[in-house]
């Protein structure tokens, strides 16, 4: 019965503690990036801009995004400004993380 118990209680722990992780703000922006890009995968062909992208110059590709989404639906912008919001927040918190780390590890070893 202790067994029994023991494996019971360690369930519900490990439940939890799995609940917690799926629903932290780090998962929860995970989510909605993946969420995103998979709704920019439903209304853009990227096989097709793949096969209209020029091949050469850097110019000429970075125009070429740029009036494709320009030229694009409100939908589509909205969603390619939304996941890079997120992407560039996602950036900068690992960056801040990152950086306190060396800070910690410094003043540790001085």
């Amino acid at each position: 019965m202790d067994r029994q118990l023991k494996f019971s209680i360690m369930r519900r722990v490990w439940a939890i503690f799995l609940l917690r992780r799926a629903t932290s703000m780090a998962a929860l922006r995970v989510y909605l990036f993946a969420f995103l890009l998979w709704q920019i995968t439903l209304r853009v062909s990227f096989g097709h801009v793949w096969a209209n992208m020029p091949r050469g110059y850097v110019g000429e590709v970075a125009s070429f995004f740029e009036n494709a989404f320009l030229s694009t639906e409100t939908a589509v912008q909205a969603l390619v400004l939304a996941t890079g919001t997120i992407a560039l927040w996602a950036t900068v918190k690992m960056v801040r993380s990152i950086a306190r780390g060396i800070v910690r590890q410094t003043l540790v070893e001085a």
